[in-house]
């Protein structure tokens, strides 16, 4: 059981960065067009 957990997490955990990194891309130039507003 503790291991089929650890498992599941380790999966959320890779979806979660996969899904951060691709916000992360479509943000950048937002990001960078309020820095240049600042």
């Amino acid at each position: 059981m503790k291991k089929e957990k650890k498992e599941l997490e380790n999966k959320n955990e890779k979806l979660k960065k996969e899904c951060e990194n691709k916000n992360e891309k479509k943000n950048t130039i937002g990001k960078k067009e309020k820095k240049l507003k600042r």
